[in-house]
């Protein structure tokens, strides 16, 4: 039951993303007409943005408020903010919302993963985190098919208003499944002012880059936000190095195995954050396919991460994350590649398309749960929240400077010129796979076999 309550509690909030992705096309024809795509981007990046500003201050606040009682607030404010987003009559309400989900997307993850981990013997760990992982990358890959089948049945609120449903399962099962943990009151408060500043540097450089081309990158206003978004990481850093809670424990750096895993994380936020938002702007924009059919147009990649996660888990097991993550985000890299190299304006969907999606599904599934399973290796119990919070906080940051990246590339994609800027796009994706697998490639290997023939991971 453990398992079910913080298991449907990840795939929510993977799914959370990427069923918003499908809906811009409705979002602007029924309800925000004359929006640009920039503005509209927003709505996928301020959720991203506080989610993995808040992660770790959320984790400190599980530490001292208990995790069973964050977890079940958290899925709370996360259905509150669906509720806003779905129900709101203008584009800034609906930003809002995503705000407030944001903050309920943050208090759930790392007190739901600290749950499942504390519920898990040390050997299999690595393993619980893989299939908290899993799931979470599972429901992003899904997102584009589910909400596209909302927006066919239903309306593109509704891509925001199905999140409660699960949050309510969730809830259930953890009300009466989850063991009620010991508060600390002594515990350190989270570093608000820490999360502020990522807050703060992330808005600034994902509005310099989504505004560069309308505004001139060479504009004030530009420099201004560039300039903000710098000077914030010096101030991060001594901040991090001053409280005794920081959003970023700087400490867990001197772990090759940590470094190395949120270098991994963001690289991979980068490269994966805006593929599912881009290619279903592709076959809506180039291949002109409708909303519908451009989410079914992505279910062979959902399928394929599908069938490829449970066994993730257990090739890490067995033969190491690294010799499983290196070669995942390889095949990331190819899929991406397959897109650049093979979708053209001619609709040829199994030649043309179906190969990226398979490559890219199945590299999915293997790369980011071994990434989270690198980042708690060696880690003190202590500190498991912590450093899980961390690395998913790395592939938030990477998420929104990828999301921002993409849609400033793009522009607004219309007309003969629009393949061209896709392709421009992919680059940018198969690159940040790359150097994902780069990062990987120096961390030691964790394969360690018992006279039982089993692997003990830390």
């Amino acid at each position: 039951m453990v398992r079910v309550a913080v298991g449907s509690s990840a795939l929510v909030v993977g799914l959370n993303l990427n069923t918003v992705s499908i809906a811009f096309a409705d979002m602007r024809a029924d309800s925000f007409k004359g929006e640009s795509l920039a503005a509209l981007g927003w709505v996928l990046s301020v959720y991203t943005i506080f989610f993995g500003a808040l992660l770790v201050p959320a984790g400190r606040l599980a530490d001292r408020l208990g995790r069973r009682t964050v977890f079940l607030w958290g899925l709370v404010v996360f259905s509150i903010g669906s509720f806003v987003a779905g129900l709101g009559p203008l584009l800034w309400v609906v930003i809002a919302g995503r705000v407030v989900q944001g903050v309920g997307a943050a208090a759930i993850v790392p007190s739901s993963l600290g749950l499942l981990l504390d519920a898990t013997p040390l050997h299999r760990r690595a393993t619980a985190t893989a299939f908290y992982s899993g799931l979470s990358s599972l429901g992003g890959a899904l997102g584009p098919t589910v909400g596209a089948s909302v927006v066919k049945f239903a309306s593109w609120r509704w891509s925001f208003l199905l999140s409660p449903v699960i949050a309510a399962v969730s809830f259930a099962f953890g009300r009466t499944s989850l063991p009620r943990t010991t508060a600390n009151r002594k515990a350190t408060l989270p570093d608000v002012i820490g999360a502020s500043i990522i807050v703060v540097m992330l808005m600034s450089l994902s509005l310099a880059i989504v505004q560069g081309r309308s505004w001139g990158w060479a504009s004030a206003r530009v420099d201004l936000a560039f300039a903000v978004a710098v000077l914030m990481v010096p101030l991060f850093v001594i901040r991090s190095r001053r409280h005794p809670s920081p959003v970023l424990p700087l400490r867990l750096f001197s772990l090759r195995s940590f470094a190395c895993a949120n270098i991994a994380a963001f690289t991979f936020g980068v490269s994966t954050g805006a593929v599912l938002f881009s290619n279903v702007q592709f076959l809506n924009v180039v291949w002109q396919r409708s909303v519908f059919q451009s989410g079914l147009g992505l279910l062979p990649l959902a399928l394929t991460a599908a069938i490829v996660a449970p066994f993730a888990g257990r090739l890490g097991a067995r033969f190491g994350e690294r010799a499983v993550a290196v070669p995942g985000a390889l095949v990331i890299a190819a899929g991406i590649a397959s897109y650049r190299l093979l979708a053209t304006g001619e609709k040829a969907y199994i030649a043309h398309w179906l190969p990226g999606c398979v490559l890219f599904g199945a590299g999915l599934a293997l790369t980011y749960p071994m990434i989270a399973a690198i980042a708690v290796r060696g880690v003190p119990s202590a500190e498991l929240s912590v450093a899980s919070a961390s690395n998913r906080t790395a592939l938030q940051i990477g998420n929104a400077v990828g999301i921002a990246v993409v849609i400033a590339v793009l522009g607004d994609p219309r007309g003969p010129e629009a393949l061209g800027s896709f392709r421009r796009a992919w680059i940018v994706m198969g690159v940040g796979a790359v150097v994902t697998a780069l990062a990987i490639v120096s961390v030691e290997s964790a394969r360690r076999t018992t006279s039982s023939g089993r692997t003990g991971l830390p």
